[in-house]
């Protein structure tokens, strides 16, 4: 099941369905109550884009790279777990976010060829809920999530760089031909003059 399941992920065509995938993940493969997927801009900052069982004001949460365990896991690109927060105030995502009342808890990053798209993050009400084995099926989702960003963007890399000039490198006859239809729609609405160099 957990074999399918991440080629289900790795086959994802676009970013949102990743998203759906790894936080619809069924609970025969793995079971928790929180789930939550972190993507990561060119600064690194990475801001949650689907949740479910944290509270809600978590989606407004910035997370830095080193800070909380979300933080801590994309930073060093290394999956974290932890047994037991009953005796501690455990940072997740923010350090101003909500106590969350989750006593087990487990992150895995998102990236591939050393580089970090997100992470994973999953909560269990309960201590001891996750092992190693729980573990190391949060990270191959995470992974193969990561496979699929890879292609993802190798993919508009590829159609953006087609229909560039390969002297130049601006949009070349093909893109002028391919897109004409909405360059007519935008540039000459309202007759008003339109120049081409």
């Amino acid at each position: 099941d957990l074999i399918s399941y991440c080629r289900f992920i790795s086959e994802s065509p676009e970013k949102i369905k990743v998203m759906e995938r790894l936080t619809n993940v069924p609970p025969s493969i793995l079971k928790c109550d929180a789930y939550a997927v972190i993507w990561f801009d060119s600064n690194k900052i990475g801001k949650i884009s689907k949740c479910r069982g944290f509270n809600k004001n978590a989606t407004n949460t910035s997370i830095h790279l080193g800070k909380g365990l979300a933080g801590s896991c994309a930073k060093n690109q290394c999956p974290i777990i932890l047994r037991n927060t009953a005796d501690r105030h455990t940072v997740i995502f923010g350090t101003e976010e909500v106590k969350e009342p989750f006593l087990c808890l487990m992150a895995a990053p998102i990236a591939f060829n050393n580089q970090l798209y997100g992470a994973v993050v999953c909560g269990s009400k309960n201590a001891g809920s996750f092992s190693d084995l729980e573990l190391n099926r949060l990270t191959l989702m995470a992974y193969s999530a990561a496979s699929a960003m890879f292609c993802t963007r190798a993919r508009e890399r590829w159609a953006y760089n087609k229909n560039l000039d390969q002297i130049t490198g601006i949009p070349n006859h093909r893109f002028l031909t391919e897109h004409r239809a909405a360059l007519e729609k935008d540039l000459l609405k309202n007759g008003s003059p339109v120049s081409f160099l």
